[in-house]
């Protein structure tokens, strides 16, 4: 989509505007801690940000890189280094691949197809949401990616709604369509191969990764989001719903699981072993020993590779169960340019010679005052959340993460938990359509969904999601990241 936008007319302008930004904000006196390499890192990562909010991922981040290799003793060979040459993205790549192949064997049809078929779904018209939350959230979670689950679940329910009766503009519908959206981002980060976790954690300057607690995390919020979703529109928004109900609302056909669903389902569960064990079991026991060292300082680098490897190797019908060809096509290139430019700023703005990261502290502290740690995550998880639906979700990321993780320990507090919570809050970008591409399907969905609704219960959903993270996230994680 990035080079759509070279047919608009103030193209060059805002170019030209990404590069006064990189280079003038350097020649600025410098304030603060900050010293005078430091404002010229600060203006190249201003620039960054306008320049990834304006759709200029790749273009922005290429130009950033040439700018730094002229900033202090940084060369152009060990910038690109350095950026290309990040474990954290590495494993972001073949976490990318995995989720590629995970969606090419079906089996997020036929967990889907599961779910739906259950006989709760057809016991009324919020257990037939309760069971599209549920297959959109676990199925988000397998791919790591909701976009086209959200649209294969929309598709299905379309079916329903006709034949339950009911109007398009009734609210049990408008509620269900878009609570599929905000269940289907928070269930996207389910998984520990899902590469905006990797993302999130490389940003907060390459902190280890527990998998096990962040996927036990992830379910316990995920399962309350959506009880909490259901309690409040069974009892609150439900009584004035009445539409007819059969005793046959959801047909699916129930289909035996395939070859190609068994091998994805099978490297699935191999994966969570191998990433799960080290975390669990002394590294003296044989075989753990190995998982340990697949496993690198980035917690999983080896690990994917490998899996990715025998996915590629193994054949159904002739066929692989993964085209790594077909796999790099796939790829959100874009995002992958914009994330290691992102990385590798993020390492300057937190070092000392720079100065950046401790004045934003500073001015914080200064600011925020003696509210605690667990007053500053919820407010960068509740600011975080309202910003991420102005602007992309990628730049909010490597905006909030880098200072609030600075900020958290800064004052003692676990890092890990922020950069759990904010994972979660900064995928929100709901409400308007800039803030993510599901943002902007919801709003070009004008057919089954309106404008009006998606103001107001995406709303609900976010300010849910944001409570649960801050009121059952905090304490949860707090037990299980130390």
């Amino acid at each position: 989509m990035e080079g759509l936008k070279y047919k608009d007319n103030t193209f060059y302008i805002k170019i030209v505007a990404i590069l006064i930004l990189m280079i003038g904000i350097g020649y600025l006196p410098a304030f603060g801690s900050i010293t005078p390499y430091g404002m010229k890192i600060l203006g190249i990562f201003i620039g960054c940000v306008v320049g990834w909010g304006f759709g200029y991922q790749f273009i922005t981040s290429v130009f950033a890189l040439i700018l730094l290799s002229f900033q202090g003793e940084n060369t152009i060979d060990t910038v690109m280094t350095g950026a290309f040459g990040n474990g954290s993205l590495v494993m972001v790549l073949f976490a990318l691949l995995f989720c590629f192949g995970i969606e090419q064997t079906g089996l997020m049809t036929y967990v889907a197809n599961w779910i739906l078929s259950r006989k709760f779904a057809n016991k009324g018209p919020w257990f037939v949401s309760l069971a599209f939350w549920i297959a959109c959230c676990a199925c988000s979670a397998l791919v790591t990616n909701c976009f086209p689950v959200i649209i294969l679940m929309w598709a299905m329910f379309y079916d329903v709604v006709e034949k339950m009766g009911v109007s398009r503009t009734d609210r049990w519908v408008q509620i269900t369509l878009v609570m599929m959206c905000v269940v289907g981002y928070t269930g996207s980060v389910i998984m520990p191969y899902c590469g905006w976790l990797m993302m999130a954690y490389a940003l907060a300057g390459g902190l280890a990764i527990n998998f096990g607690a962040h996927t036990l995390l992830m379910t316990v919020l995920n399962v309350v989001i959506i009880a909490i979703l259901f309690v409040i529109c069974q009892f609150v928004f439900g009584r004035k719903i009445a539409p007819n109900v059969s005793d046959d609302l959801i047909k699916t056909r129930p289909t035996k699981i395939n070859k190609k669903q068994k091998w994805g389902l099978f490297y699935l569960l191999l994966l969570g072993i191998a990433i799960f064990l080290p975390n669990v079991v002394d590294a003296s026991v044989p075989g753990v020993a190995i998982l340990t060292g697949l496993s690198g300082l980035t917690g999983g680098l080896g690990t994917f590779a490998i899996i990715c490897v025998f996915m590629c190797v193994t054949r159904v019908d002739g066929k692989p169960l993964m085209d790594p060809i077909e796999g790099m096509k796939s790829l959100a290139w874009q995002i992958y340019y914009l994330l290691l430019c992102a990385l590798f700023l993020a390492s300057l703005i937190s070092a000392e010679e720079t100065g950046i990261s401790a004045t934003i502290v500073t001015a914080l502290n200064a600011l925020l005052g003696n509210i605690g740690v667990f007053g500053v995550i919820a407010i960068f998880v509740a600011f975080g959340c309202l910003i991420t639906n102005g602007i992309n979700n990628v730049v909010c990321m490597n905006i909030f993460i880098p200072i609030g993780v600075a900020m958290v320990a800064s004052m003692g507090g676990n890092s890990a938990v922020l950069v759990e919570l904010l994972q979660v809050v900064l995928y929100l970008g709901l409400i308007l359509p800039s803030g993510s591409a599901v943002g902007a399907l919801m709003h070009g969905n004008s057919e089954w969904i309106q404008t009006k609704s998606i103001y107001k219960y995406a709303s609900i959903g976010c300010v849910i999601v944001t409570l649960v993270c801050m009121f059952v996230g905090v304490p949860l994680g707090n037990l299980l990241f130390k």
